[in-house]
Order: C-alpha cells, then sequence, then structure tokens
C-alpha cells in the first residue's frame, strides 16, 4: 500500500461516513508490514509504538479509530491499553475492542452481515430471491465469512469460497459452518475435503452473486470478462477496477459499490462510540437491528436508478451531503439561488 493509496481509502471513508448519515469525517492510517510475519508480543510492541506515536492528533471527538485490514478486537484493545497507559484510556477513542473493553457485540460481524444484507436487496431489486442464489465469495476473513454465513442463514447456496490459500467449489452448495470451523482451525481453506479445487479466481466460478471481500483491485477487467454472475458485492474497498465495471455493466451485470455494500462495519463502529459516550452496551440484537435499518436508509437513495448509475448516485449523494455541512460551517460559500 502506497501514500497515494491510504489517501484514496481515506477520501473513500469520508464518502462512506456521508452516504450513512454518520457524524464522522474520513480518515486512514497504518503500518506498512505483514502483521502475519510478526510475533504476538513483536506485534503488540509494534501497535503499541504506533499508538503512542499518533495519540497527539486522536482524541475521542476528533479522530475515532476502528479497526481494518490486518487488524482484530485483541489489537485494538492493545491500542486502548497503550492509551490507557499514557493517561488517555477514554473508550470513546477506539472502536471494534473487545466487548469486556466497552467493545460492541456486534462489531465483528457487522460488515459482513451488511454485505449479505445488500446482496438481499440488490438481488431483490434485479428481479430474484436470496433463497434461490448461488453465490461465490473471494476472502473468507473477517467480512467474507460472516457474509457467507449470513447467506446461507438467508437462504443462498454458497457454491464457491477462496482465500489467500486458494479456492474451493462444489455446485450443490458447501456447508459454511463446516468451513468456518475449517478456516478456525488453521487450515488452508484451498485443502478442504468436500469440495473441488478452484484454478483461477473464485470471481469466475458460474453463480448468480459474487462478492469480492478480500483486497482492493482483484476483479480486474480480465476476470471481470469472464465473470458470468448478475451480481456484483463490493465487500472489500475499491475491488473493482474502472475497467472492469465498465465491462461487467456492458455485458448487464450490476455493481453495489463499496461505499455502500461494505458500510455496515463503520455504521457499527459508530454505535459503539454512542453506547460508550452513554455507558451503555445494548443488546446485540438491538445494534444489528440499528445496522441494517441504516444500510436499508442508505440504499433507498440508489435503489430506484438503473444499476449502471449506482456508484454514481451514492458518490454524489455522499458529495452532496460533505459540501451541505461545509456550507453549514460556512468553510465554502453558499450555493447559488
Amino acid at each position: 500500500m502506497t501514500a497515494s493509496g491510504v489517501t484514496a481509502l481515506a477520501r473513500l471513508m469520508t464518502w462512506k461516513t456521508a452516504l450513512a448519515g454518520l457524524p464522522f469525517g474520513g480518515a486512514k492510517g497504518g503500518i506498512a508490514c505483514d502483521p502475519k510475519r510478526f510475533s504476538p508480543a513483536e506485534l503488540r510492541r509494534l501497535t503499541r509504538a504506533y499508538m503512542l506515536g499518533i495519540l497527539p492528533v486522536i482524541g475521542p471527538d476528533t479522530d475515532v479509530l476502528a479497526p481494518d485490514l490486518g487488524t482484530s478486537p485483541l489489537v485494538m484493545g492493545w491500542m486502548l491499553h497503550a492509551a490507557a497507559q499514557a493517561g488517555r484510556g477514554d473508550r470513546c477513542l477506539i472502536t471494534g475492542k473487545p466487548e469486556i473493553l466497552g467493545g460492541s457485540r456486534f462489531r465483528a460481524q457487522a460488515t459482513g452481515v451488511g454485505v449479505a444484507h445488500l446482496a438481499d436487496l440488490a438481488y431483490q431489486r434485479c428481479g430474484g430471491r436470496i433463497d434461490q442464489a448461488t453465490v461465490a465469495v473471494e476472502g473468507f476473513g473477517a467480512v467474507g465469512r460472516w457474509a457467507a454465513a449470513e447467506l446461507a442463514d438467508r437462504g443462498a447456496t454458497i457454491v464457491a469460497v477462496a482465500d489467500v490459500s486458494g479456492g474451493v467449489h462444489a455446485a450443490g452448495g458447501l456447508d459454511v459452518p463446516a468451513l468456518v470451523a475449517w478456516a478456525a482451525q488453521g487450515h488452508p481453506l484451498v485443502e478442504y475435503p468436500k469440495g473441488d479445487t478452484i484454478d483461477g479466481s473464485v470471481l469466475e466460478a458460474p453463480c448468480d452473486i459474487v462478492i469480492p471481500a478480500a483486497v482492493d483491485g482483484t476483479l480486474s477487467a480480465d476476470i471481470a470478462a469472464r465473470v458470468t454472475a448478475r451480481l456484483v458485492i463490493e465487500g472489500a474497498n475499491g475491488p473493482s477496477t474502472p475497467q472492469a465495471e465498465a465491462i461487467l455493466h456492458a455485458a448487464g451485470s450490476a455493481v453495489v459499490p463499496d461505499l455502500l455494500a461494505n458500510a455496515g462495519g463503520v455504521i457499527s463502529s459508530y454505535y459503539e462510540w454512542v453506547q460508550n459516550h452513554q455507558h451503555l452496551a445494548w443488546p446485540k440484537a438491538d445494534e444489528r437491528r440499528r445496522v441494517l435499518e441504516r444500510l436499508d436508509h442508505s440504499w433507498s437513495a440508489v435503489a430506484a436508478h438503473d444499476p449502471s448509475q449506482w456508484r454514481t448516485i451514492a458518490l454524489t449523494t455522499a458529495i452532496r451531503r460533505v459540501l451541505d455541512g461545509m456550507r453549514a460551517a460556512g468553510t465554502i460559500p453558499p450555493a447559488d439561488p
């Protein structure tokens, strides 16, 4: 990840929070490293050093931290502890932390469940029923795993999944709970015994819906030309290149953009922040309902438009809200009457 890439992600977060109607802005930051190459003790020291470095410029009402790629509730807990040792132990400073430290009961599942919820809404918009849909999921981590589980609970058939080790496919459907248990035991997904190994991208698997939920740029133009799904739900940030999206639209496939599809995580972070300010802990079902209701509201801004315009409508809605806020604050001139 380059500095320009981080800047792009920060800008995307600005539009994402605006589209969701959250009183947050947008920022990104991190450490250029592969966390898998560190021991737990090394990763904890690195996390602590990073937290102490940024502590002077963040605050519970200034810049609230949330988890992203390479982090976990454990890492976010380490960050809160480092802040507390430096005299800044306000729980509102960090979201995505363990429940015992004031974390949300729903935060770990929120992004993936939200992705599945948008897949359900968008597939209905395309004339289908989710309990009759077949789905392929690229990425089986914090987003893809929960998206697959939620879609399976809603009756969808998960026919293909992939992680960094490779992909597996079963035309009749994969046993998602068994896959989750297999991955949790540390086994490579590609070695799962009750599926066939996939050559190439899992996004090319024959199915109705594909969910790129790994990292950015995995849905390239070459892969898009071989996608047969009628619906793409962007679980990751920036998984589809502009050229790929143009190819998908030309083929009649719809794309639910990342700033809408994966906003469940930041919405849940907002609700964790609210609960911390109120010194309350809501039931998990209560927060789930609130997150999905806010996603419904965001979806309503784009649903009536042609699918080829969903990203444009989502972006212009978000940008308009940011401009309205800047005008209200007097930082830019009022709009012409």
